[in-house]
C-alpha cells in the first residue's frame, strides 16, 4: 500500500515541476487582460508592480495595481506604465482547479490509502475510523496546500520581436542559382541485352 501511494506522490510532483518562460510579443500580451489574468512587472526602477492587465498600447501598459513594493510611486488602483519601463514580466491565470482537486484528491483517495496502510495493529473498529479521519483531514489541507502552490505559480515572458508583415521578395533575387550539368547516360544498342 505504501509502495502504491509513494508511485502518486511522485507522479503528482512530476505533473507540478516549474512551467518555464512564455515567448510572447508586446501586442500578444493583449491575451493576459481580464479579471482572471495577473501580470507581474519589474520596472527599471526595481520596483516590481501585481497587477492586472486592463489594456495593451502601442509603447504602454493600462493596469490596475493590486501590490507594488513601492506603494508610494505605484499606488493600488488605476495606472499607466511605459513599454520603456518594463525590465521583466510574469504572467498567471488566477484558478482554483488545483488547490480543489487536490484537497479531494488528498482527503478521498491518498489519506485513506495511507491510514489503511498504518491501521493494521488496531484492535478497535473506532480507532481505525479515526485513524482514516484524521489521515483524511491532513491529507485533504496538505492536498490543498500544495494546490494553492500550483495555482499561484508565475511563467516568466520573454518578449519578441514581431515577425515582419510585409511581403518583400528574398533578398537573393539578384542572383541567379547555377544548375548541376545534364548528365547524358548512353543509351544501350538497339538489340542488345541487358544484363
Amino acid at each position: 500500500m505504501r509502495a502504491a501511494g509513494s508511485w502518486i506522490l511522485a507522479a503528482l510532483l512530476a505533473l507540478t515541476a516549474e512551467g518555464g518562460e512564455l515567448r510572447l510579443t508586446w501586442s500578444e500580451l493583449q491575451a493576459w487582460t481580464g479579471p482572471q489574468s495577473r501580470v507581474k512587472i519589474l520596472t527599471g526602477e526595481g520596483v516590481w508592480i501585481e497587477a492586472r492587465l486592463e489594456r495593451v498600447e502601442e509603447d504602454r501598459l493600462a493596469l490596475a495595481v493590486l501590490k507594488s513594493s513601492d506603494p508610494s510611486r505605484y499606488a493600488k488602483g488605476q495606472t499607466i506604465l511605459e513599454r520603456t519601463a518594463v525590465q521583466r514580466i510574469a504572467v498567471r491565470r488566477e484558478s482554483k482547479t488545483a488547490r480543489t482537486g487536490l484537497a479531494i484528491f488528498g482527503a478521498v483517495l491518498f489519506g485513506p490509502l495511507m491510514a489503511a496502510g498504518g491501521a493494521q495493529g488496531y484492535s478497535e473498529g473506532s480507532q481505525v475510523v479515526n485513524a482514516v479521519v484524521s489521515a483524511s483531514i491532513v491529507f485533504g489541507l496538505l492536498g490543498y496546500l500544495w494546490g494553492r502552490s500550483i495555482d499561484n505559480r508565475w511563467t516568466d515572458v520573454v518578449l519578441t520581436a514581431p515577425a515582419p508583415t510585409t511581403s518583400q521578395e528574398p533578398p537573393s533575387q539578384g542572383l541567379k542559382r547555377a544548375d548541376p550539368p545534364e548528365k547524358s547516360l548512353p543509351l544501350p544498342a538497339p538489340g542488345a541485352e541487358a544484363r
